[in-house]
């Protein structure tokens, strides 16, 4: 109400809310919606968080001359929690962090209660006139791209696809069949020039599951490519639902029969899947092949990757120092068993 249409649809109705062409007030809703569109053709995730009936909020878009459906939104929460809430609700329902979110809002009330509830969301002061949304947002960057990528575009029907792997998990007895029934299959491979663009975006955006978070440019990782000195493997993991894109990347050094693992990370839409199993698998069998006696791994905590704290215990490493809450870890390569049962890989 009042940011995607004129009125309360609630008590006006849907024949009498604000959008189209008939009127300037009308047009200017339009032509926000036409822009946030654009948005998410360009990959931005749509959700919503709005008080009102979860009926009422999806009639809204069902006007003939709405120009966003119910089915552009990758979460809609509508009912008449606070909407702090809702938002914590919707970085858990689609995997992301609360600080890549950008909260628009109409009512100043509502932006100062979420703002001061949930720190690193974004709260823009647009302001209670339409008209000055779409030169706010955009004269603030907080969407504009380095770069456009493949995986950008398609990132809404990775999130819709994620959607309906969620609802299928509730009919299985165990999360084990679960797993079996998607059907999952990954390719995993040495480092391709292909994927250049790609692997540097990941390893500048990837906050949460990234045990170093350290950050590569494009230079450094060509020369990663170009080097006999590393073993660089990317993963991408398909089901029956669809490609989920390159989503996994480790990059270790190899040093006196040692591999020393700089980086490894994965993208959230893809947790619980067991795809970091699989490319450890990937990781154990190259060092195998390059006589790599010992795999040392490294976790720096930032303040966001605690999730992946413990990710080396998971993996069967044996800690070998600690430094506060960075650790080092070991694992040595001859007494390895492989630890992915769900996934059929395809090895470069």
């Amino acid at each position: 109400d009042n940011t995607c249409w004129g009125g309360v649809i609630g008590d006006d109705g849907l024949k009498a809310i604000s959008i189209g062409l008939d009127n300037a007030i009308s047009e200017s809703y339009t032509s926000f919606q036409k822009y946030l569109k654009e948005l998410k053709q360009r990959g931005v995730i749509l959700a919503v968080c709005s008080k009102n009936d979860l009926k009422n909020a999806k009639e809204g878009f069902m006007h003939p001359d709405s120009v966003l459906r119910f089915e552009d939104f990758a979460a809609f929460k509508s009912n008449w929690d606070p909407k702090h809430l809702n938002i914590i609700d919707i970085a858990t329902d689609i995997n992301i962090g609360v600080d890549s979110l950008v909260f628009i809002d109409d009512n100043p009330v509502e932006r100062d209660l979420v703002s001061s509830q949930i720190a690193g969301v974004i709260v823009p002061n647009v302001g209670d006139d339409v008209i000055d949304f779409i030169d706010h947002i955009d004269r603030n960057g907080y969407f504009e791209p380095i770069s456009l990528l493949v995986d950008d575009i398609k990132r809404n029907k990775y999130y819709e696809d994620n959607k309906k792997r969620t609802k299928e998990q509730s009919v299985f007895k165990s999360y084990d069949d679960f797993l079996i029934s998607l059907k999952m299959t990954a390719q995993i491979e040495t480092f391709s020039s292909i994927y250049l663009d790609r692997i540097t975006q990941l390893t500048n955006k990837t906050n949460q599951f990234n045990l170093t978070t350290r950050r590569y440019n494009v230079a450094e990782i060509k020369s990663i490519i170009d080097s006999d000195a590393y073993i660089k493997i990317y993963g991408r993991l398909n089901d029956k639902y669809g490609d989920n894109g390159l989503i996994a990347l480790s990059i270790g050094k190899i040093k006196e029969k040692q591999c020393h693992v700089d980086l490894w990370l994965m993208s959230c839409r893809v947790l619980k899947r067991n795809m970091e199993f699989a490319m450890l698998d990937e990781l154990v069998r190259q060092c195998k092949e390059k006589g790599v006696m010992e795999i040392i791994g490294y976790y720096y905590q930032s303040e966001k990757n605690n999730m992946v704290c413990d990710l080396y215990q998971k993996f069967g490493f044996t800690l070998k120092d600690t430094n506060g809450s960075n650790t080092i870890w070991s694992l040595n390569t001859s007494d390895y068993e492989s630890k992915n049962k769900f996934i059929g890989v395809n090895h470069g």
